[in-house]
């Protein structure tokens, strides 16, 4: 038989761990006046934000039973699998839902990025181009990055002179 006057819910409404981390559990409270002998059931499941399901962490549902005669701030865990990448990005996050047992409610995880940023080089590292009297010659040069990254990625960049004269070489 359902139980009446209980409720469960999140112990923190956010949650942040590295990307490195594989597992977090996510801790729920049951909320009763007295214990039931009945257990408590309340089914939860997973939602992506800016975090792919399948990608930045495994989207499951199921439901978290609190055994008979469990008592007001009996606690149940929620584990939360992470899966780490090498791209540096923008930290992400996704929504654990809990419902039944007078429960609606949820909880904001995210995920911080820990990858380094990528590094710009520009090549090849040295050029030359026929001195002329007259025009100016164009030298292509390339960046690239030490890594993939998922973010937008700006480089500065100056010229110098060596061994010739700014304006007049």
């Amino acid at each position: 038989k359902p139980v009446t006057g209980a409720s469960v819910s999140f112990q923190a409404g956010t949650s942040s761990v590295s990307e490195a981390v594989a597992l977090h559990n996510v801790t729920v409270v049951l909320t009763t006046a007295s214990p039931s002998p009945c257990p408590v059931h309340v089914e939860f499941a997973m939602y992506p934000g800016t975090a792919e399901a399948g990608r930045d962490f495994l989207a499951v549902g199921g439901t978290v039973t609190f055994p008979p005669n469990a008592g007001n701030g009996a606690t149940q865990v929620i584990p939360a699998t992470i899966l780490d990448d090498l791209l540096d990005e923008d930290d992400e996050s996704f929504t654990l839902q809990l419902s039944g047992a007078g429960s609606s409610t949820q909880h904001l995880f995210t995920i911080l990025d820990d990858d380094p940023t990528p590094l710009a080089s520009i090549g090849p590292a040295t050029t030359s181009v026929p001195e002329g009297d007259v025009g100016l010659a164009a030298v292509d040069l390339t960046v690239s990055l030490s890594a993939p990254s998922g973010r937008v990625v700006t480089a500065s960049y100056a010229t110098s002179a060596g061994t010739a004269t700014s304006g007049l070489d």
